[in-house]
């Protein structure tokens, strides 16, 4: 309370006392002002692995549940966006060269991190708002949680008469210490210890200090959790299926909240598989602590504390076995991770008819939220005629109050308990998935003879779309798994439903909520390196603040929060990751600059493979428009072809220790005459495709 009436004060006293031109304005107490993120917004709280918790003051432009979102997090986004506001024009080309982040000391020493204190990164992703005259931006390279930032301007920024931007009288109070509490303290050491990384000449004129939030606490204590939980495998009640003895099968889908079904394909006959090498299936499943609460989020826990569990969830697993012999210790697994909208009997089918024959087991569980309801079933129907009927319980959730379950619905939080996207829905399926991992570290015996059908110790992952987004956070997370590769892939959710095709309903649902009926979703945002943005419409603004907020809101659950951890910052005990990033050029669900923030995060570009669809449609007509599921693809055609190539890539990189990724534009000569996988040079920051 003292600090703030400090600031009351000295707005007062320094009121008339600005020098002439254009000055940074400052005034950490407001966010549209700042310069913004501040610590001057958080809290003590020893409970928080930064010791801090935020405490911002609510926005006439968020609802109650995303302010309240944000005020439990201990920091600020890893990928924030930056506001510094002019106190009259300026000219925004000079934005680049004036404003700058100032990596400070870590809040945890002993770990590994990206940048020494003292490194600067520039601004990019700049926008210029003429009506408040107001800059914003966000870092030009990868942030680590729990970590503390400065951003600096100086007057390398010019007003509109060419004249350096001077500083705010309350700033050199600051500087000073004679306002501010020991957030000025802080800030002032900061500037003056760091002052000289700045390039000749150049005089800071405007400052704020930030810290960013422990976006991996949760799941490593989850992790330690998992640990203590006894994984009980429970052995299905059919043991293995022959598959060669039945002609048919399906999905009998809940696809109602009363129980109402409808009947679902498997993308491929299960009566034709065992020609492909599937010869076997069996449904299991075993015993994972259950973070999430009857709504489908997870109760925020302060970060330096460990999560308690909720209960526990009994969650099934399908595996597919090969027709090659069983080697002594089992077969090597293969998790496959859905994407969303998907369940475990659909890519993970795809995977198993293209990589059986290569002597894998393909194992697969639900997503949290997918799979349909609890009372779906598996119909198998024999050879003779009769209907063998076994449990195949989903985790779907009617979300929305209609009385149905669609596919994913669970998974996605927009709604007004908590606008979170798919942040909890990843961390719960990534804890899933250690405890499945731990399973099969123990021994899978699926029939009963008493011998492992699974050989736990050589486990890999292929996600697929969502599941590269969960399978993000896991492998970051768990160091027991060995290698993975992570198939169209994405950064955040948010570009997802900016972008992306099918998603934008819960966008526009917002912008009529909040008064920006009128606007389209996208304009306005620029892509990194496009030249700065200047806003044409004084709503757009407030627009652009409220994705920030949503992506803010995610970043604890977002993929490229634990990109780092992959190979240039490990986590404590865990080794560096072999990881195979595969992305599809103009993908019109996870768009292409998610994909490449989520790689860049990972500083992981010489680990990337690009499907060139652009070159791909070029030579073969009637290619779908979107390259987006060609992992998944299953009937016959080039498309499908180069899906089967890009598993063929990714099982062959998982296995080897060469750094240099397969080439298969040889396997796909009789479709593409030219190649079209290659390894980029360079992020792809556009779409690559008209919207």
């Amino acid at each position: 309370m003292n600090r703030i009436l400090s600031f009351l004060i000295a707005t007062l006293l320094l009121s008339c006392a600005h020098a002439a031109g254009v000055r940074v304005e400052f005034d950490p107490r407001r966010a549209d002002i700042g310069p913004y993120p501040t610590d001057f917004q958080t809290i003590p709280d020893t409970r928080q692995v930064t010791g801090l918790r935020i405490q911002r003051p609510a926005s006439p432009f968020f609802d109650f549940a995303l302010d309240r979102t944000l005020n439990q997090l201990d920091g600020f986004a890893l990928n924030t966006r930056i506001t510094v506001k002019f106190s009259g024009a300026v000219q925004p080309e000079t934005l680049r060269a004036g404003i700058h982040f100032l990596w400070l000391d870590p809040v945890q020493p002993e770990r590994y991190h990206l940048q020494p204190a003292g490194h600067l990164t520039p601004i990019n992703e700049v926008v210029y708002d003429p009506f408040t005259n107001r800059a914003f931006a966000k870092p030009d390279e990868a942030f680590e949680g729990a970590r503390r930032y400065a951003v600096l301007i100086t007057d390398a920024v010019l007003d509109r008469a060419g004249e350096p931007v001077t500083e705010d009288a309350g700033f050199r109070a600051c500087l000073e210490k004679t306002i501010g509490g020991s957030y000025c303290v802080q800030l002032s050491d900061a500037v003056a210890r760091y002052a000289g990384v700045l390039p000749p000449n150049r005089r800071i004129v405007g400052a704020s200090l930030y810290t960013t939030l422990s976006a991996t606490a949760f799941l490593e204590r989850a992790r330690d959790v998992v640990m203590r939980t006894p994984p009980r495998f429970l052995r299905g009640v059919q043991g293995i299926v022959n598959l060669s003895t039945l002609s048919g099968g399906l999905l009998r889908a809940e696809v109602g909240a009363s129980g109402e079904t409808e009947d679902v394909p498997f993308p491929a006959s299960l009566s034709l598989l065992p020609a492909t090498g599937v010869r076997r299936m069996a449904i299991a499943s075993f015993r994972a602590p259950r973070f999430l609460d009857e709504r489908g989020l997870l109760p925020e826990t302060p970060t330096a504390t460990e999560p308690v569990p909720l209960g526990e969830d009994e969650i099934e697993m399908t595996v597919y076995l090969p027709s090659s012999p069983m080697p002594p210790g089992g077969y090597p697994v293969l998790v496959a991770g859905h994407g969303f909208g998907d369940n475990r009997f659909g890519f993970p089918t795809v995977l198993a008819v293209g990589q059986l024959s290569s002597g894998y087991a393909v194992v697969s569980i639900n997503a949290f939220g997918h799979g349909y309801g609890a009372g779906t079933t598996l119909v198998l129907t024999m050879a003779g005629g009769q209907e063998l009927v076994l449990p195949a319980r989903g985790r779907g959730i009617d979300r929305s109050g209609d009385g149905r379950i669609t596919p994913g619905e669970g998974c996605v939080q927009t709604g007004a308990e908590a606008p979170v996207l798919t942040r909890d829905c990843v961390r719960q399926t990534a804890a899933d998935l250690m405890q499945l991992l731990r399973v099969l570290r123990e021994g899978v015996d699926l029939d009963g003879d008493g011998r492992p059908e699974l050989n736990g110790a050589r486990t890999s992952y292929i996600g697929q779309s969502l599941g590269a987004f969960y399978g993000t956070l896991l492998h970051a997370v768990e160091p027991d798994l060995r290698a993975a590769t992570l198939n169209v892939g994405g950064g955040s959710a948010l570009p997802t439903l900016l972008y992306g095709s099918g998603r934008g309903g819960e966008l526009r649902a917002w912008m009529d909520r909040f008064g920006f009926t009128g606007l389209e979703a996208g304009p306005g945002l620029p892509f990194r390196y496009e030249p700065v943005r200047v806003l044409g419409n004084p709503l757009l603004a407030a627009w652009q603040d409220f994705l920030a907020a949503l992506e803010w809101a995610e970043a604890p659950g977002a993929p490229a929060s634990y990109a780092p951890h992959l190979k240039s910052a490990t986590l404590p005990g865990v080794p560096i990751k072999r990881t195979l990033f595969q992305i599809a050029r103009g993908d019109r669900t996870v768009p292409n600059p998610s994909n490449s923030l989520l790689v860049r995060s990972a500083n992981m570009l010489e680990s990337t493979s690009v499907y060139r669809h652009d070159l791909a449609v070029a030579q073969v007509r009637g290619l779908p428009a979107n390259p987006h599921t060609f992992l998944a693809a299953i009937e016959p055609s080039a498309f499908s072809a180069a899906g089967f190539a890009a598993q063929q890539q990714a099982i062959i990189y998982m296995e080897s220790a060469d750094p240099v990724i397969p080439n298969v534009n040889g396997s796909l000569a009789r479709y593409f005459p030219s190649p079209v996988f290659e390894v980029p040079t360079a992020y792809y920051e556009d779409l690559g495709y008209r919207p």
